[in-house]
């Protein structure tokens, strides 16, 4: 604690002489006088929340750095009196800083801050003495990082009533942008920090906090609510009980340190437009921290601590290491730097390599500190009867065998992505190969792209799994199921726009037609028009409906395959509650999948559904109605075929001629479902030569088309199959290491 305090003396002196451009000026009493009596040189709140927050670590590490179990008058006063002098003395220093303005103000918040901290760290103190265990989490580094994200989300807790303000901020709510990575970031966010609440707090204690946080960013003063933050918020919710139900607790941690990994990698990175011209690297140390914005510089930091800290904390947990997790952490955050060099909207520089360093140290401080107060903590359980919480601080004896199968699912996934890849790369190479499928790749199908499309179609089949399991322990499952759906849809969306183009991207979602269909033909009345009025941004009306025409398309594919994965986990639990099961999956999918039916095809927007959809014909099935089988046909193979087990030969082997004899069904319902003959461009075509022929004018026939389409059924078969088994090979041998 003694470091921790001398190295925020630093940080202190550090950030009031930056950039440390010194000029010599001759001292005159008059003028010295007049700068620190200017009323100009008191600043906005930024400076001023920033002049008070600046010494509250300084307080506070100064009286927990001693040892006592009452506040010892004379060390509050003599910290008080060197806070004082050592204020003071960096403004008069400032005085031969052009870029600085000496004013007494700022010794005035000075102090108020570290009598603020001098607070904070006897309040510590007194209650990790005295506080039950609930209390305590906050005080462990898991708290203190969840206090981080807290606060970048709340700076500067100033609230506001005034009914305009509020009023601003819901105007602003409804204006800006949605954003796939932004949604993704709240939504990992809650995760990590309800994943350890959790553990010591009840899910509505955590359900409660994310409402506050985000009724409080309403009103809070310069914190920007956006549509973003509450649909990430909202999924959090829904999602972390049966994450925690459905993951294993150390898995569950490398799918949080994985999620904040890629983010992080997305943060640093984006817009992932790369300049020929290299800029220079800023050795000097927070230099961007230091300039502009106070607030917007307090956000950030509070948010880069909470996501360094988590991903720091999150690796320490499975290797026991907090060196090791916060050098891995280090290596990769330079290496970003280091690609900033050649981003136009980057700044490389060394700081943020500094701050996972100072961080390691503020977690490994605290762990130490939260470790010599165990005694309190026990004393206080026996005090306040409560259960025991699951303690990250101690590993289960079958952790080695856990980080075993952990390592083997990321060796199935990778090997999968590899074979796929490489299957993909063969395949457009080969002659008359469809044009739409040889164009749709970005970067002209480089092998990075095209390994991300493989993890799209892997994710389809692992998120079948995940959904069914998550809808099997959620506390709503007609909420639960489809929110896991769709969340599989986002993260399958945002896989696809970094591998294939937009043209592509357009071609499967459609255009966005939705203003004009609400204003001209008025399919939500009068409503729909005041509606769109209101909102008056076509940008944000016009995201949310491409996203929602790929979930519509996209939805039933993982609707399927999770309906029978749960029907089949109750066909082999207890058959004999099989209809009644197939009867309440089948009330609760109904209306989403009438719903994503209605969107995808009755104000369908694209010219392939249009067009290429057989009309009704046969027994009046439309072919919608046909795909809709084939999709079925599809998943129920898929699930049954990652389920084989070869030790089971009769099984085995009709599961494999259902494979087999699912191929000419599946040409069946295709090509019901597809028109067969359409004129366009003076050419005419079958919806079938569309989807599989090289182009309109090539024609194949029957045989060529129906050899590719048994490429195509069997590969996306086994693709969904492959990632299915993923998953569930990795709960399965999760149940069996916990039962040991």
């Amino acid at each position: 604690m003694h470091v921790l305090f001398y190295l925020t003396v630093f940080l202190i002196f550090y950030g009031s002489v930056y950039p440390f451009n010194f000029h010599y000026v001759p001292f005159e009493r008059d003028t010295l006088l007049g700068q620190l009596y200017q009323q100009d040189n008191i600043f906005g709140l930024g400076d001023l929340i920033a002049n008070i927050v600046l010494f509250v670590p300084y307080g506070a590490l100064g009286i927990l750095r001693h040892e006592f179990h009452r506040l010892p008058l004379k060390k509050a006063i003599s910290l008080a009196f060197y806070g004082i002098i050592f204020s003071a003395a960096l403004q008069l220093v400032q005085i031969y800083l052009p870029e600085r303005v000496l004013s007494y103000s700022d010794v005035i918040w000075n102090m108020l801050g570290l009598f603020i901290g001098i607070g904070v760290g006897w309040a510590i103190r007194k209650k990790t003495n005295l506080a039950p265990s609930r209390l305590s989490y906050w005080y462990t580094p898991p708290g203190l990082i969840t206090v981080a994200w807290l606060s970048s989300q709340l700076i500067p807790f100033i609230p506001t009533l005034q009914f305009n303000f509020i009023k601003d901020n819901l105007k602003h709510l409804l204006e800006l942008p949605l954003s796939l990575n932004e949604i993704f970031f709240a939504l990992i966010a809650w995760l990590t920090v309800g994943y350890w609440l959790t553990q010591s707090h009840k899910f509505t204690f955590f359900a409660l906090l994310v409402a506050f946080t985000v009724g409080s960013k309403l009103i809070i003063l310069n914190s920007d609510l956006s549509i973003n933050f509450i649909i990430g918020s909202l999924f959090s919710i829904l999602l972390l009980y049966p994450f925690k139900q459905l993951i294993a607790k150390n898995l569950l941690t490398i799918v949080l340190a994985s999620s904040l990994f890629l983010l992080l990698t997305i943060k640093g990175l984006t817009p992932f437009e790369f300049t020929s011209e290299p800029k220079s690297f800023l050795w000097l140390p927070f230099s961007g921290f230091l300039e502009g914005s106070m607030l917007v510089n307090a956000q950030n930091l509070c948010e880069k601590t909470f996501l360094f800290g988590s991903i720091i904390w999150l690796i320490k947990t499975t290797s026991s290491s907090i060196k090791a997790s916060a050098v891995l952490v280090c290596i990769w955050v330079f290496i970003i730097e280091l690609l900033q060099i050649f981003i136009s909207s980057h700044t490389p520089e060394i700081t943020d390599v500094l701050l996972v360093l100072f961080i390691a140290y503020l977690l490994n401080t605290a762990e130490h500190f939260e470790a010599n107060l165990s005694h309190y903590k026990t004393e206080s359980l026996k005090q306040y009867p409560e259960p025991l919480p699951d303690s990250h601080y101690e590993y289960p004896s079958s952790m080695v065998l856990d980080r075993q199968i952990l390592l083997n699912v990321l060796i199935r996934w990778l090997t999968g992505v590899v074979v796929l890849t490489v299957s993909i790369k063969l395949v457009l190479g080969l002659p008359q190969i469809p044009y739409n499928i040889r164009e749709m790749f970005l970067h002209d199908g480089n092998m990075i792209t095209i390994a991300l499309f493989s993890s799209a179609l892997l994710w389809i089949g692992m998120s079948g799994v995940i959904s069914a399991r998550m809808a099997k322990f959620g506390y709503f499952q007609f909420l639960t199921l489809p929110a896991s759906v769709m969340l599989s849809g986002l993260i399958s969306l945002i896989l696809l726009q970094f591998s294939i183009t937009e043209e592509t991207l357009s071609d499967i979602t459609g255009s966005t037609n939705l203003i004009w269909q609400v204003n001209e033909k008025m399919i939500w009345g009068h409503f729909g028009i005041k509606l769109f009025e209101m909102l008056n941004n076509p940008f944000l009306i016009s995201f949310i409906e491409r996203i929602v025409r790929y979930l519509a398309l996209y939805s039933p594919l993982i609707f399927s395959l999770s309906l029978f994965n749960l029907l089949t986990d109750q066909a082999n639990k207890q058959l004999t509650r099989f209809p009644l099961m197939f009867v309440y999956l089948l009330l609760i999918s109904l209306p989403w999948l009438y719903l994503c039916k209605t969107i995808a095809f009755t104000y369908s927007s694209t010219d392939n559904l249009n067009e290429l959809i057989a009309r009704p014909g046969e027994y009046q099935l439309g072919g919608g109605g046909y795909l809709y089988l084939l999709l079925y046909l599809i998943s129920i193979n898929s699930v049954l075929l990652s389920r084989i087990n070869f030790r089971r030969v009769t099984k085995a082997g009709l599961i494999m001629a259902l494979t087999v004899v699912a191929i000419p069904a599946g040409w069946y319902l295709l090509n019901q479902g597809l028109v067969t003959e359409f004129k366009k461009y003076s050419t005419t075509y079958s919806g079938v030569d569309f989807l599989l022929g090289p182009d309109r004018e090539n024609l194949l026939s029957k045989n060529e088309l129906f050899g590719r389409w048994t490429a195509v059924q069997l590969g996306l078969v086994f693709c969904f199959s492959y990632g299915a088994s993923i998953v569930s090979s990795a709960t399965k041998h999760s149940r069996k290491s916990s039962c040991r």
